[in-house]
């Protein structure tokens, strides 16, 4: 949106385009160029790989001393590093392409430069953390791999949003992959039942022969839905990323990395990541009783 916005700017209004980057607040840049970045972050930017195209030469030369200048004082006053160690690219560095942004920002610091950047840029399954830091990961992957042993019927419930399908959608793939046959999936419908985890879906499922049911993106306070489950026989295991409360509900197993005694640091996760890590770390006990042998270990 950002790049349309400005490819309909001519050079003679380039000189708008440095005022925005140094001048206007988050929200009045946001409206002009439909995209909200931070006007720190802007000024990190590398000025000959986001708007060079909109100047000349010592346009150019001029907007990028302006940048170094504006980020020197401020990361001076805060300390965050020195400012001899500010560095921007080199528009003719042989190592990177200065026309992407990201690389722009993180090049404000040299510290762990290369290693930071290629874990941003390329990211790799062995960079992210153990999903078993997790509290409660352990007993709900230890559950589901019982259910897969018995082939129990498992029931995927899981939010009606976007971050409760694309989980969902994760988890059903990922427990097909990974070989179990009997998986179910349940999405309350938005206008008769309304979001949340309901004790009346529970009762249902009951008696279509489920024997565990894990909730994807929503379940964490909801009390009546699992006292529903335990009535019926079915282990529940939660896998949200919402605020619980005080208490914790008593599911079998409840997996959220915005627990209170959760140490993992995940707890910027959605449910989708939630579920992404909850596959990668059934995946890996499930290889380690070796009831998987091919594939990616997770």
């Amino acid at each position: 949106m950002i790049e349309t916005s400005w490819n309909q700017r001519d050079h003679e209004k380039a000189s708008s385009i440095q005022e925005a980057f140094f001048v206007l607040s988050d929200d009045q840049f946001e409206k002009e160029f439909g995209l909200r970045i931070p006007v720190l972050i802007r000024r990190f930017l590398v000025v000959r790989g986001v708007i060079s195209k909109f100047l000349n030469p010592e346009e150019s030369k001029s907007l990028n001393a302006k940048v170094q200048e504006a980020s020197e004082v401020y990361m001076a006053e805060r300390g965050a590093v020195d400012p001899k160690n500010f560095e921007i690219f080199d528009s003719n560095s042989s190592d990177l392409d200065s026309s992407m942004p990201q690389k722009s920002y993180i090049s404000t610091q040299k510290l762990d430069f290369k290693m930071k950047l290629e874990n941003w840029l390329n990211p790799q399954l062995k960079s992210l953390k153990d999903p078993f830091l997790m509290a409660g990961m352990d007993l709900a992957t230890d559950r589901v791999v019982e259910a897969f042993e018995k082939d129990q019927k498992i029931c995927v419930y899981a939010d009606f949003d976007l971050d409760g399908t694309s989980g969902l959608a994760l988890m059903l793939d990922g427990l097909k992959q990974l070989g179990f046959k009997q998986v179910l999936q349940y999405q309350p419908k938005r206008l008769s039942e309304g979001y949340g985890f309901h004790a009346s879906a529970v009762e249902e499922l009951s008696k279509l022969g489920v024997q565990l049911i894990i909730t994807v993106d929503v379940g964490i306070t909801a009390f009546e839905a699992i006292a529903e489950g335990v009535k019926n026989g079915l282990d529940v295991i939660i896998t949200d990323h919402h605020q619980p409360e005080a208490e914790l509900p008593g599911a079998f197993a409840v997996v959220n990395p915005n627990r209170k005694d959760d140490q993992s640091g995940l707890g910027y996760l959605c449910g989708a990541g939630v579920a992404f890590y909850f596959l990668r770390a059934l995946k890996r006990k499930l290889f380690n009783k070796k009831l998987r042998s091919t594939g990616h270990r997770g």
